[in-house]
């Protein structure tokens, strides 16, 4: 991983606005054809800019949370496969991202020759729910829709159910839809992981250096949601290797940038709860109590930013760099991206200015 520096990347944005994208050789890039699948992790929420349209793709408006900070819009934008889908969509789980993305006429699915995919992390809302209950209102037993060991539980039903099949069988659809059907020919497709959020091993006063939310809690509990990431890559790997597509496992990247790190800069989002719910929880941390009209009508784990617990532009260079790697784009001894494929991004300056070029800032 590259280190980046802020006063750098401000030079290089301001003083160097003039360079554009280089357009990279498609002969450089092994494929011809791809689509970017998954869930929010995927589409990037919360990473670069909302995209709200990019036809023909008829599947496309704001709701997905589509970013040009995702990973796989940022390889298409610096590689420049011959064509690129990108169908990945918030709150896609393992029966509706084969449902939209893949099968349905209005996904454009395609026959891509790569495709990319991030699914199961919060199939049935699970994840969200432990945020929700464990971590956000954790000490305020009156605002939780369940206890957080309730939630803790549930999670791991999800992910010890019918998770695997069911994600086999969308890997196994991203493997062949749209191809003979003489059961020989598969495309190749990169399954991701996902990142542990904590660091175990610090003090509750390093968690402050993040921001006032989310309130990571005792170290067991950051344990536990770490240990419950860990299961989940398995059951995501275990999938993939049954059928033959490629795993990347992504956890490493994120070593010194998880929440209660000694550097106060993790590279996931943190968010305040949303529609009045965060003034709430303050007023009852403070001894205020609950507002004189009681609770809102709709409290929960829908007052949970979409965005938290999300990679940042950082974090979603750590998903990028890991598939360059897989397809031998990255020298991985040195980080280096590889010169002949794009002569002018090499080391740091070559890379923010490929950011720069696409309006991301590191």
């Amino acid at each position: 991983m590259f280190t980046y520096v802020p006063s750098l990347v401000l030079f290089l944005h301001t003083s160097l606005t003039f360079v554009a994208l280089s357009t990279a050789s498609t002969a450089a890039f092994p494929f011809q054809s791809y689509t970017a699948l998954g869930d929010s992790y995927a589409a990037g929420v919360g990473s670069g800019t909302l995209i709200t349209s990019c036809a023909p793709n008829t599947n496309c408006n704001g709701t997905c949370l589509r970013n040009t900070g995702s990973f796989g819009y940022m390889l298409n934008q610096i590689w420049q496969p011959s064509s690129f889908q990108f169908n990945a969509c918030s709150g896609a789980n393992t029966s509706t991202c084969p449902a939209y993305q893949i099968d349905s006429t209005a996904a454009n699915f395609g026959a891509p020759d790569l495709v990319s995919l991030v699914l199961g992390g919060d199939n049935g809302q699970a994840f969200v729910s432990i945020v929700y209950n464990c971590i956000y209102i954790r000490d305020i037993p009156i605002l939780r829709t369940e206890s957080c060991q309730d939630a803790m539980a549930n999670a791991m039903m999800v992910y010890n159910g019918p998770l695997q099949a069911n994600l086999e069988a969308a890997i196994q659809d991203a493997q062949t839809k749209n191809l003979p059907l003489n059961g020989t020919q598969k495309r190749t497709v990169f399954v991701f992981g996902y990142a542990r959020f904590y660091n175990t091993t610090n003090p509750s006063s390093y968690c402050e250096l993040d921001t006032d939310y989310p309130s990571p809690g005792p170290n067991g509990l950051r344990a536990q949601i770490n240990t419950g990431v860990l299961q989940l890559n398995g059951i995501i790997a275990a999938a993939a290797a049954a059928q033959g597509a490629t795993y990347i496992d992504v956890d490493a990247g994120f070593e010194g940038h998880r929440f209660c790190d000694a550097g106060g800069d993790p590279w996931f989002i943190n968010m305040p709860l949303t529609g009045g719910l965060a003034t709430i929880v303050d007023d009852i941390e403070n001894g205020v109590g609950l507002p004189p009209g009681g609770l809102p009508d709709s409290f929960g784990i829908e007052n949970v930013a979409d965005e938290s617990f999300h990679p940042t532009l950082q974090g979603q260079m750590v998903y990028l760099e890991a598939m360059e790697a897989a397809l031998g784009l990255r020298d991985v001894t040195s980080g280096g991206v590889k010169r002949e494929a794009v002569p002018w991004a090499m080391g740091f300056g070559g890379r923010a200015l490929q950011m720069g070029a696409m309006g991301l800032a590191l």
